[in-house]
């Protein structure tokens, strides 16, 4: 599945840079809708392919000492056109201080996993409000906290959010199935840390917590 829908989407690029000529208006509109599509498919495939392999314990994490702001004002940049497409605010703020910014992390897995709480966040936001996103150091901890302002979760859906399959896309009309929490949760685990969820009325907010360790004293790679 993976390779020729690479294919295709290296082909729709192609087209859409005018590498076989120019596009109308209307031409370019379409390929631009056709391109947004496979791309989500294309990250709907990458969860499905991940999740496969952390249930049957393929995956072996590539842990390096990362800056943990830049990899998240990362994720907000990526993030930043469907923010605006929402009518959200992001608004980011870090605590941490010199060397609590670097930890020991496989920067890929988890970048996948803020990706994911970002993306949720805008999607299920009320329009016009803020999503904030704050870190800071706690009791040895790195904990990520990603919280929004939209329609509360039903009782079922917050105790089940990180099983498989579980999913409120449906019901907001969203295209969605339900693995991506669930990945998140195995990711965040397989760094010994944990993902839990706080609900109070419309505001949601998911926390990551990573352990923080002597290996952040090792050399620190600048992640871009």
């Amino acid at each position: 599945l993976k390779n020729p829908l690479l294919a295709q989407i290296s082909s729709m690029e192609l087209f859409n840079r005018g590498v076989f000529g120019e596009l109308n208006d209307s031409q370019k509109e379409m390929m631009d809708i056709t391109l947004e599509s496979a791309y989500y498919l294309k990250e709907m495939l990458y969860t499905l392919i991940n999740t496969y392999k952390y249930d049957n314990g393929n995956v072996k994490l590539q842990k390096e000492s990362i800056n943990i702001e830049n990899l998240i004002k990362t994720c907000l940049k990526e993030n930043s056109s469907l923010a605006q497409k929402h009518s959200v605010k992001l608004d980011y703020k870090s605590l941490l201080k010199g060397d609590e910014k670097f930890i020991v992390i496989d920067k890929t897995q988890l970048r996948r996993v803020f990706s994911n709480l970002l993306n949720n966040g805008i999607n299920y936001a009320y329009k016009d409000t803020t999503f904030e996103i704050v870190i800071e150091k706690s009791e040895g901890e790195i904990c990520i906290a990603f919280e929004n302002e939209g329609p509360p979760m039903d009782e079922n859906t917050r105790k089940n959010i990180f099983e498989k399959y579980i999913s409120e896309a449906n019901k907001y009309q969203c295209v969605g199935f339900g693995l991506g929490m669930y990945l998140s949760k195995k990711v965040v685990e397989a760094h010994d840390g944990r993902i839990t969820l706080e609900c109070n009325g419309n505001y949601n907010k998911f926390i990551i917590h990573l352990p923080m360790t002597s290996n952040n004293k090792k050399k620190h790679i600048v992640w871009e």
